[in-house]
């Protein structure tokens, strides 16, 4: 049987805010992320989701603890967010000013290659479907919550949906999107509502 997944993205942080690369950095989340959290919060009643699992980063882990209080949440590095490296803490004006060429050629074709430093989108792909296939594969017949990124998001996303660019994805902060599936054969059954 397949799984239903709720995939959500964590939460508003100052960073979101300033537009500034987050990746790995454990950035909190903000006032109005808390508020994001405490409305999804009154969302998910009834959803039946019985297992939750999270990227360790601290926005989404404490995002899903929010949202869902009365369930253990399981942490799993997998579903962090993409490791951005020297562009972590940058905006993206401060990243086409120091990295020039590099970066627009990266912005503008991420599959094929990486920015110095940064992990490859093949790498993030790889390792978010193994944790999707992964958890439909253990949840199977059941509901449950994923807490992550906008970069998992729009790796899952663009991957069901090979007709989506991956930068035209815009998961909001605190959006959910359902899937259902198993293995790697999913599909999409809503996105971007919150």
């Amino acid at each position: 049987m397949p799984a239903k997944i709720i995939l959500i993205r964590h939460g508003e942080t100052d960073w979101n805010m300033k537009k500034r690369y987050q990746g790995h950095a454990d950035t909190e989340l903000n006032e109005n992320g808390l508020r994001q959290a405490r409305a999804l919060s009154e969302r998910m009643k009834g959803e039946g989701v019985s297992k939750v699992f999270s990227s360790d980063s601290m926005r989404a882990y404490r995002f899903a603890g929010i949202i869902f209080p009365d369930i253990n949440i399981t942490k799993r590095p997998d579903l962090r967010e993409l490791d951005f490296g020297p562009l972590e803490g940058l905006t993206y004006e401060e990243a086409i000013e120091r990295y020039g060429q590099a970066y627009r050629s990266w912005i503008s074709d991420p599959h094929s290659g990486s920015l110095a430093g940064c992990e490859s989108m093949a790498a993030l792909k790889d390792r978010v479907w193994r944790a999707i296939g992964d958890i439909a594969s253990t949840e199977s017949g059941r509901t449950c919550a994923v807490v992550t990124h906008a970069g998992p998001i729009r790796v899952i996303i663009s991957g069901i949906d090979r007709s989506m660019d991956f930068w035209e994805i815009k998961p909001e902060s605190g959006g959910i999107t359902v899937i259902e599936g198993s293995g790697s054969d999913f599909e999409i059954k809503s996105k971007g509502k919150r």
